[in-house]
């Protein structure tokens, strides 16, 4: 019988625990629970789900959690990384509980709002929670048939623990890390048909969003009450939940300021601290701007530059100091330029760009580029070049001076083209080509990916050459000829050779 192991699928997708539209009044579950492989006894799968293990022959009996594995706690054999296996090493808090520890079921100082089944935030119940298709942490794990051996009940329950600590005995088998593991997609438009971590719907995963307390993976399993705040540095942090704390730019995802307030002081396990100095600055200011080091977006500032409030100077923000800001300008400093200027090293206060092609007409050299030719972004082109209409080329050009590309061409990126070399009618040309100077390539010509052609070579018509194909200078190859990929063609030859 030939297996095979189902691993994260949950990760790419299967648990949806919440459909909702926000969590003003957070709506019931149910919660689909299949995270690699379901907690249930072999009697009840269906066929169609045994067939995603057992690729050959089906058993006729059995019960999964009566295998060895499962005895000895190696969960993750079925259920990947969505779970820890007993002895694996892996993280587990020892510190006290505080304010935004979970609890299983019924934490007595759990937050609001409350969701539809009347529970509180603040413990697994809040979203695993008994209903159509789910089921709570109890149903779940009884179900195993594991509780039937009574000695067995202790991998679950701790009645010495102390009081909030009896999340610590679930983390045996489910750390922080495998917990903050399980993402899937949302209905979000935003991010549909893929995960971001942080930029998913509240309620499909354990990191999928945490805008504040009324909308929050986070607040599900950690909320608490805001009028049961101790005074002790911790929870007054926790207190300022959803309000000003900034995301640090260290953040494991995402962007700063996109991420949810409990990185901000916390990894991803939440067991390692972040440098309090990401908040708590000791006043130090290198460039002597009057922002300090840790508020400043733009250090290095000249001396006696004038700023604004995030450190940033005209001259950082806007080379050129025509009024629009370079492209990433982490402000619009003192004198508040515009987004986003099409010309970032030439003055150009009018953003004149005839073609359209993104590309402000102040960085366009002397020259007959016409308005009907496609130039992709980041171009440099040199002096007296002439592109035809209809020619199309894409980003990242260099193209030399005195260069002819004529009519309905179509090139790709990342091209260099060498000074006086011409380049006639519909011809077809890949990407990371690179042709040297004072070429003459005849109408109709194709040039595969990755080819080098050397200076001074004539290329006839209807020539096809092939990807990654190197020719020499002074090379002629003769019309109608097919180059192979790879080809590798001295310098001085003609092909096909004179008779």
């Amino acid at each position: 019988m030939k297996t095979r192991l189902i691993v994260s699928i949950a990760v790419v997708g299967s648990l949806l625990i919440f459909s909702i539209e926000g969590w003003a009044e957070v709506p019931a579950p149910p919660v689909n629970q299949s995270m690699g492989l379901r907690d249930v006894f072999f009697s009840d799968f269906a066929e169609a789900e045994c067939v995603l293990c057992h690729t050959e022959g089906i058993p006729a009996s059995g019960d999964h959690h009566a295998t060895t594995l499962a005895v000895d706690r190696q969960c993750s054999r079925c259920h990947g990384d969505l779970v820890d296996d007993f002895d694996d090493g892996h993280y587990v808090p020892s510190y006290d509980a505080s304010l935004v520890t979970p609890w299983p079921s019924a934490k007595p100082n759990g937050g609001s709002p409350l969701n539809s089944l009347g529970s509180r935030s603040g413990s697994c119940i809040y979203c695993h929670n008994d209903g159509a298709g789910t089921y709570t942490n109890e149903a779940l794990h009884h179900s195993t048939g594991l509780g039937s051996d009574s000695t067995k009940c202790i991998w679950c329950h701790d009645d010495s623990a102390p009081v909030g600590e009896k999340i610590r005995r679930c983390e045996d088998c489910h750390g922080p890390e495998s917990l903050h593991n399980i993402q899937a997609d949302s209905p979000s438009s935003a991010t549909l048909g893929f995960i971001v971590i942080g930029g998913e719907d509240a309620g499909y995963g354990h990191v999928g969003r945490d805008a504040g307390p009324g909308d929050s993976d986070c607040w599900g399993c950690h909320g608490f009450d805001f009028v049961d705040v101790p005074t002790n540095d911790s929870d007054r942090h926790h207190n300022l939940y959803g309000g000003t704390i900034p995301s640090p730019t260290d953040a494991p995802f995402g962007a700063p300021g996109e991420m949810y307030v409990c990185l901000s002081c916390h990894d991803v396990t939440l067991s390692v601290e972040r440098d309090c100095s990401t908040c708590h600055d000791t006043g130090s200011d290198s460039d002597g701007d009057g922002v300090v080091d840790l508020g400043d977006l733009c250090p290095g500032t000249g001396v006696a530059a004038a700023v604004d409030e995030s450190g940033c100077s005209v001259a950082q923000v806007d080379v050129d100091e025509d009024g629009f800001c370079d492209v990433a300008a982490p402000s619009s400093g003192p004198d508040n330029c515009i987004p986003t200027d099409n010309c970032p090293t030439v003055p150009n206060p009018a953003q004149i760009d005839d073609n359209n092609d993104g590309l402000g007409d102040a960085c366009v050299p002397p020259g007959s580029i016409s308005p009907g030719a496609d130039i992709g972004g980041n171009p440099v082109i040199g002096d007296n070049t002439t592109i035809a209409a209809g020619t199309s080329i894409g980003d990242d050009a260099n193209i030399g001076e005195n260069v002819i590309i004529s009519k309905d061409s179509d090139i790709g990126d990342n091209i260099t083209v060498g000074s006086g070399s011409e380049i006639a009618k519909d011809s077809l040309i890949g990407n990371d080509v690179e042709i040297g100077s004072d070429v003459v390539i005849n109408k109709q010509v194709e040039i595969g990916d990755g080819t080098v052609i050397g200076d001074s070579c004539v290329i006839g018509k209807n020539v096809v050459i092939g990807a990654n194909v190197i020719i020499g200078n002074y090379v002629t190859i003769k019309k109608d000829t097919v180059i192979a990929d790879g080809t590798v063609i001295p310098d001085g030859w003609t092909v096909p050779p004179l008779p």
